[in-house]
C-alpha cells in the first residue's frame, strides 16, 4: 500500500502507522503461536508493485504475496513436502548423495517423515 493520503477519511494512514499495526499483529500471531505471512515486508513499499490505486497489489505484487504466503506453510509444514522427500530419496542422484553423506557421517535425518 502506498496510498496513504488519498482516501478519505482512510487517508490517516502512514507507513508508521501501518508498521505499528504489523507489530501487533506479529505481537498476536507469536502469543496464539500462529504463522505469519508478512505479505507487507514481502512488497518492501515497492510502489512498482501496487495497482494505481495505491491499495492494492497489481499481478507482480500478487505474485510476491502467494509466495509469501506458500513459504510461510512450506517452511512451517514439513508434510508437504515429505511425498517429494521420499520421491527425491528413490532417485539415482538421491541415494547416490545419501550414500556419501552416510559414508562421511554427514548422514540426513528427514526426522519429519516418522511423524506422518
Amino acid at each position: 500500500m502506498t496510498g496513504f493520503k488519498s482516501y478519505a477519511p482512510y487517508d490517516q494512514g502512514g507507513i508508521r502507522q501501518t508498521r505499528r499495526y504489523n507489530d501487533a499483529i506479529r505481537q498476536l500471531a507469536q502469543e496464539n503461536d500462529c504463522l505469519l505471512a508478512d505479505v507487507w515486508e514481502g512488497l518492501g513499499l515497492a510502489d512498482w508493485l501496487i495497482n494505481p490505486d495505491g491499495c492494492h497489489a497489481n499481478m507482480v505484487g500478487n505474485l510476491i504475496i502467494a509466495h509469501r504466503i506458500f513459504e510461510t506453510i512450506a517452511k512451517h509444514c514439513s508434510g508437504i513436502s515429505a511425498d517429494i522427500h521420499r520421491r527425491d530419496a528413490t532417485t539415482n542422484h538421491g541415494k547416490n548423495t545419501m550414500q556419501i553423506r552416510e559414508a562421511v557421517e554427514d548422514a540426513f535425518d528427514p526426522w519429519w517423515l516418522s511423524e506422518t
